[in-house]
């Protein structure tokens, strides 16, 4: 009996030795079968020492398993800590990270402990960047706001182009939708503001063409083509917005209206002077030729 005892416990530490290697190697499969096989020699052994030995190597295998479940997880993690970081996921990288670096700590890995430790700084180095892009895009949001009220585009326009850039670096699509959408709405203004311009000195260079003819047109009485060039001056000025424009062409057409009141004038006083020749009234009639020419004298053309 104590010859067949000793046999049995010299194949068990033959076993041992090849469940330490497996072990050691993390093959635990080949462990799990060595295990199987010493529980059925530990079946025949008497010894309470031996069994409580192979208890805990029972345990050592279990250790060994849940270390290489947490490196199997660990090493998913990392892989997927890539994405996570891309798209700066912070609420999800950084407690699983922690979580993980408590348990390879709890179990003594130091090499998975190693990768851990950095990776959680880069996820530190990625959300000091985030935080602080994301403050500049607050603070560019704030400056948009202000150009907009003070209807600065071009600025609103530059400002838009380098928050978006920044809001694509941090992957924030709301920003880069919300000041996308600004900036075309800036652009149209930029291009009706800019074809309001165009517009306004079209307009000015008409009116500066009708001018041309005018002043020459008042000073020859030529009242007929006056009121041509007044005609078709109302189509410009009703868009124009140049106030000092519009009252030039508002005095133009009070000259107008004087020129007309002159000749009405002129007539007048020319029909009154020849019925009193007619009548032999010499000196009275020289009175109304007299006052048609005071009249002639004191008609002027403006600037």
């Amino acid at each position: 009996m104590e010859e067949e005892q000793h046999k049995l416990k010299n194949n068990l530490s033959k076993l041992e030795k090849n469940l330490e290697s497996a072990l050691k190697s993390m093959n635990l499969t080949k462990a799990r079968e060595i295990l199987d096989k010493g529980k059925v020699i530990l079946s025949n052994i008497f010894d309470f020492e031996t069994k409580q030995h192979w208890d805990d190597l029972e345990k050592a295998y279990k250790l060994t398993e849940t270390k290489k479940d947490l490196m199997s997880e660990t090493d998913k993690f990392l892989v997927e800590s890539n994405a996570l970081k891309e798209e700066f996921q912070f609420e999800i990288l950084k407690p699983k990270v922690e979580k993980l670096l408590t348990q390879t700590q709890e179990m003594n890995i130091p090499e998975y402990l190693e990768k851990l430790e950095l990776l959680r700084s880069e996820i530190d180095s990625k959300e000091e960047f985030f935080n602080k892009t994301l403050t500049e895009i607050i603070e560019l949001g704030e400056l948009i706001k202000k150009n907009q009220e003070e209807h600065l585009l071009d600025e609103i326009l530059k400002h838009c182009d380098k928050l978006i850039g920044l809001a694509k670096s941090i992957k924030r699509v709301e920003f880069i939708e919300k000041y996308s959408e600004i900036k075309s709405t800036t652009i149209k203004k930029i291009e009706e503001k800019k074809a309001f311009k165009e517009r306004q000195q079209k307009l000015e260079d008409e009116l500066t063409e009708l001018e041309k003819d005018l002043k020459p047109s008042l000073i020859k009485m030529d009242l007929e083509n006056v009121s041509k060039i007044l005609e078709k001056s109302n189509a410009f000025l009703s868009e124009l917005v140049d106030q000092t424009i519009k009252k030039k062409w508002d005095d133009h057409e009070f000259r107008f209206v004087g020129a007309k009141q002159l000749l009405n004038d002129v007539e007048k006083f020319s029909e009154n002077g020849i019925k009193t020749l007619i009548k032999g009234s010499c000196s009275d009639s020289l009175g109304y030729f007299k006052q048609i020419i005071s009249q002639l004298q004191e008609y002027k053309v403006g600037g």
